[in-house]
């Protein structure tokens, strides 16, 4: 009897760890390795007027404000492949080291073929100039006001222009997260390093040519209006929020701490709030490997202009956020893309997914009123969410 009580302790307790293990096991395993990245500088859609223009496989491809779609040019699509456009016409970059820019209109007819001497691995529009980025640096710009000639670009060093430099960085550290952006009174341009921190970070104001350049900073930086946004970046730890007013210089704390393992993106911000997206790299895993963190969800944070009051909305364990604006958030979770009001946080659509699949890589970007669901693998464009 007493044998078979001492086995029974014994079988107890094992029983639960077992238990306990298969718990954990199904809470790491059981949605994949899912890699998801989300982009708002997108390189493989644009809009041209009323247009988006997107590359999928097997070409270019227009779609209008009515959801029609046009295929208008037959082309192979690279992984590295990128477009742009201004108001008229659209620019298309076959890979990287194609070295060649082809000038389209929304047709699809090539206007002019521009020869590049360099590698392309990105382009940008702002106040029609044509930015032209490689692996390594950002080394010239294209003035694109003369359309009606057809003539070649003209060439114009950054050092001579007031608001950029001729900017490099080591190619081992670059992660190819750039940010160019152009409002009513500012310049901005931000290039960031694998670790998400700010290597280069200029702002230059239009009005009164005052400049804020951080170089080689620990913090992240982004620019909204006349607000720019820092986050200090300590792996680990728990940072506050700083936003600059980059007009009167005044500094705004936020007051409370973040967890400094997310990736931190302030999106286009509203009338009241600044909105904030802290996700991980990974649907099914986290940057470090606490266990705690890798079960974790993703953060939306609303910052209030006149309190200075931050809100945040979590997700569910491994839900991943792949869109947000002033009125919804947009979700991948378990097969099925998530709407909520980001109001309440209560759900107000779902949608079944077919094309994510688990061990996978897929890349959302938005433009316009659609999210494009790429293939990180093989460029493929496999779906459009229409998020009107």
């Amino acid at each position: 009897m007493r044998k078979k009580y001492r086995k029974n302790m014994i079988a107890f307790p094992l029983i639960f760890i077992i238990i306990g293990l298969l718990i954990l096991r199904h809470l790491f395993t059981n949605q994949g390795d899912i890699s998801i990245h989300v982009k708002d500088n997108y390189s493989h859609a644009c809009h041209v007027n009323d247009l988006i223009v997107y590359l999928d496989s097997d070409g270019i491809y227009c779609k209008n404000s009515k959801g029609n779609i046009d295929k208008i040019c037959n082309i192979s699509i690279a992984k590295t492949s990128t477009v742009t456009a201004d108001e008229e016409f659209i620019f298309f970059s076959p890979s990287v080291d194609s070295k060649k820019i082809f000038q389209l209109d929304c047709f699809g007819n090539v206007i002019k073929i521009h020869n590049i001497s360099h590698s392309i691995y990105d382009m940008y529009f702002v106040d029609d100039i044509l930015y032209v980025l490689n692996y390594s640096d950002i080394n010239m710009r294209y003035d694109i006001k003369a359309y009606s000639s057809v003539d070649d670009m003209k060439i114009i060093d950054l050092d001579k222009c007031p608001y950029d430099y001729n900017i490099t960085v080591e190619k081992n550290f670059f992660s190819a997260n750039i940010q160019i952006i152009n409002n009513r009174n500012h310049c901005y341009l931000k290039i960031t390093d694998k670790n998400e921190k700010t290597v280069f970070c200029n702002v230059y104001n239009k009005k009164n040519a005052k400049q804020i350049f951080l170089s080689k900073t620990d913090m992240t930086a982004s620019l909204y209006d006349n607000k720019l946004i820092l986050f200090p970046l300590k792996s680990g730890k728990l940072n506050n929020y700083y936003i600059i007013n980059i007009d009167n210089g005044k500094v705004v704390e936020s007051g409370t701490t973040f967890n400094i393992d997310y990736s931190y993106q302030p999106i286009k911000q509203s009338d009241k709030y600044l909105i904030i997206i802290a996700q991980y790299s990974h649907y099914a895993k986290g940057f470090t490997d606490n266990v705690s963190e890798q079960i974790d969800g993703d953060r939306i944070i609303l910052w209030n202009y006149e309190t200075s009051h931050f809100e945040e909305k979590k997700t569910k364990n491994h839900e991943r956020i792949i869109y947000a604006n002033s009125q919804k958030a947009i979700t991948y979770y378990k097969g099925k893309y998530l709407t909520y009001s980001l109001e309440d946080w209560s759900l107000i659509k779902k949608q079944s997914v077919d094309e994510i699949k688990e061990g996978g890589s897929y890349t959302f970007e938005s433009c316009g009123d659609y999210i494009f669901v790429f293939d990180n693998n093989s460029g493929e464009l496999l779906n459009t969410i229409n998020i009107a």
